[in-house]
């Protein structure tokens, strides 16, 4: 099963628009919930004006502002008030409870946990996306039912067809690498991901920007070019070390080594391996910005650990090291690995791309 993205969608509202709604039309379920997750964000934020509406909602009693309180309590950690408001709201047969205990079953906060139970009300709340992508997790994992690759794929579409950039990511994956026993189509794997990518969704501008990489009759480095910088402007590793790449080949960019190093040294902040190593070559070269040994040396140092005996970065990095020693003194090959070693302290807590939610 794939890693899903956690961080790919966060701030999105179940795949609903957060916006207000329209003044000639009734709000439906899921822009309910949407606007109810937005405001129990808030309130976990400090908003106390967020909070005070929930609460004075919740008590009319509206059943979207039950389930947004029950989310804020999810938020600030207190999983048993949130059970007592998802309940409330499922009691009035609004899809945000079930959904909300279904997250809570699935995860075991505030009651054990009980897939079967997650499923059961996962399936009460199919109004939503999210819901429908939960029970096709529940499926590709076996948690509760048997694990059943056509139930998963089924699902997800169901998701991905109501709205879900998450599921659309995730189907456009499914056709590309062939997940859930789904034939291999990239055309249809650049179709969902151009759905989530035209709606700002950073994981699909992200896999459509490497699928017009790719060899083949889809190959556009314009468009890849595109959608990496759409995906690198909302932080995106991976994006911005393939965006560095375009410019320093001049594929769908003009040749550009200093916007190239940007692009590395944004992405090596991040903890992308190839981005330090590429990075390093260009202080090591005075590519795109001059030529220094000590920083050069200072980031093959960082990406060492990341690279493996016998690949091509470990020889090239490897051999490196040794020819800047060769430029330096001891006393600046200490002070080089003191400030790898620094860096890596500095910077434990981020996440390396493999976590970042878009590894599958």
């Amino acid at each position: 099963m794939t890693k899903l993205f956690a961080s790919m969608v966060a701030g999105a509202c179940l795949a609903a628009s957060c916006v207000a709604f329209a003044d000639d039309a009734d709000p439906t379920t899921q822009e309910r919930v949407g606007y109810a997750l937005s405001r129990a964000r808030s309130a976990a934020q400090g908003d106390k004006k967020a909070l005070a509406s929930l609460q004075t909602d919740a008590a009319i009693p509206d059943a979207a502002a039950q389930f947004g309180l029950g989310e804020y309590y999810v938020f600030t950690g207190d999983y048993p008030q949130s059970i007592t408001w998802f309940q409330k709201s499922a009691s009035q047969k609004f899809a945000g409870g079930y959904y909300g205990l279904g997250k809570a079953y699935e995860a075991g906060q505030g009651v054990p946990t009980d897939y079967a139970q997650a499923m059961r009300l996962f399936l009460q709340a199919t109004e939503l996306p999210e819901a429908e992508m939960r029970i096709g997790d529940l499926y590709a994992r076996g948690w509760g039912v048997q694990e059943d690759d056509a139930q998963t794929a089924t699902w997800y579409r169901k998701a991905a067809e109501a709205g879900s950039v998450k599921a659309q990511v995730l189907l456009g994956a499914a056709y590309e690498r062939q997940f859930w026993h789904l034939k291999q189509d990239y055309p249809q794997a650049l179709q969902w991901y151009l759905k989530a990518a035209d709606l700002g969704d950073a994981g699909g501008e992200l896999f459509a920007g490497l699928l017009y990489e790719q060899p083949g009759p889809l190959q556009d480095y314009g468009q890849a070019a595109q959608w990496l910088q759409k995906a690198s402007q909302q932080g995106v590793a991976d994006a911005q070390y393939n965006l560095g790449v375009l410019y320093s080949t001049g594929n769908g960019v003009s040749v550009d080594a200093g916007k190239a190093v940007q692009q590395f040294q944004m992405a090596a902040n991040q903890g992308q391996p190839q981005a330090q190593i590429r990075l390093a070559q260009s202080f090591a070269t005075g590519t795109g910005v001059p030529a220094d040994p000590f920083r050069a040396y200072e980031w093959f140092t960082i990406a060492e650990p990341s690279t493996t005996e016998g690949d091509p970065d470990y020889v090239l990095t490897e051999k490196t090291l040794r020819d800047l020693e060769r430029q330096m003194n001891p006393a600046q090959i200490s002070r080089a690995k003191q400030a790898a070693a620094e860096w890596r302290d500095a910077h434990r807590d981020v996440k390396s791309p493999d976590d970042s939610g878009f590894t599958f």
